[in-house]
């Protein structure tokens, strides 16, 4: 499960995966990587563009670097597409990672995190880091943190539970200060 701004590198050595690398370079497109989720099934997955190439084998296999462009709910999925050998679908984009800054609550939050951490989180005073994804991004979920993240389909919901992920985050980092400096609580 990726969020957007969010790139992973895949190898791809399926011929219905290499059809359609081929087809994304030939025509610019992007594409959808659904997650699989082992309660849900495909519910939801992730819009992405090829970044690069970054090695081809002489068996037609490569190794690719995609970032996520959008999150998407599957209406329709397809396990070959009629016309090519992978498979395709309806999908419903979820607009609201487009632009998505995060309310004054959850910034506060951030702050506080962003002081417990100390100079080594000044990355976290970047503009960047006004808009949900990136915040979501910083913390380092899971696949199925981010799964359960996006399955909470609604945006009230999902800053709530942003909100919590980093008040939890900033109580973690003051318990291991107060380790450090010779505090245990009990």
């Amino acid at each position: 499960m990726l969020l957007p701004g969010e790139q992973t590198a895949l190898h791809i050595f399926e011929e219905r995966y290499r059809e359609l690398i081929r087809d994304v370079e030939s025509m610019g497109i992007t594409f959808g990587i659904p997650y699989s989720s082992t309660d849900d099934g495909m519910i939801y997955g992730a819009e992405v563009r090829l970044v690069q190439i970054t090695k081809q084998y002489p068996g037609g296999e490569s190794d690719i670097l995609v970032e996520c462009t959008g999150v998407f709910r599957i209406a329709e999925y397809r396990e070959k597409d009629p016309a090519k050998l992978y498979p395709s679908g309806e999908v419903r984009m979820i607009s609201q990672y487009d632009h998505w800054p995060a309310k004054n609550e959850t910034m506060a939050e951030l702050k506080q995190l962003r002081n417990a951490l100390g100079p080594k989180a000044a990355v976290l005073d970047k503009d960047e880091f006004r808009y949900v994804p990136r915040i979501l991004l910083s913390l380092n979920l899971s696949n199925e943190q981010k799964y359960q993240f996006v399955k909470l389909a609604n945006a009230e919901r999902q800053e709530s539970s942003l909100f919590n992920m980093l008040r939890f985050s900033r109580l973690i980092v003051e318990q291991e200060q107060q380790v450090i400096d010779g505090i245990f609580p009990n």
